[in-house]
């Protein structure tokens, strides 16, 4: 999106920090959740932790995975909450998508 600008002022390109700042006003439930989610999305610790299920200092090994359809890391209420959250967010989507067909 840094190829695009806000209308209100032309020299800020639409970056994920500007974006959650713009949207935390109307929606201050926005901040907490890019703020825990975006490291699964932006390289990160997450992407190296997560998949870790075991460390042994002892011995310098870990246990890990690797496969999209288990884990030990990710929970079902994990899963549920990420689904609940893309509802939400879907939702916050559409309110403006209307206001804009409204005004048009």
């Amino acid at each position: 999106m840094k190829e695009f600008s806000d209308k209100e002022n032309p020299k800020q390109k639409l970056e994920d920090w500007y974006l959650k700042d713009r949207a935390s006003v109307e929606y201050p439930w926005i901040k907490d959740v890019y703020d825990i989610t975006s490291g699964f999305i932006h390289f990160s610790s997450k992407h190296i932790f997560n998949p870790i299920t075991k460390a042994d200092t002892e011995n310098s090994t870990i246990g890990t995975y690797l496969t999209k359809y288990y884990s030990e890391t990710v929970t079902d209420l994990y899963r549920i909450e990420a689904v609940l959250l893309m509802i939400e967010i879907s939702n916050c989507i559409l309110e403006y998508a209307y206001g804009w067909a409204r005004t048009k």
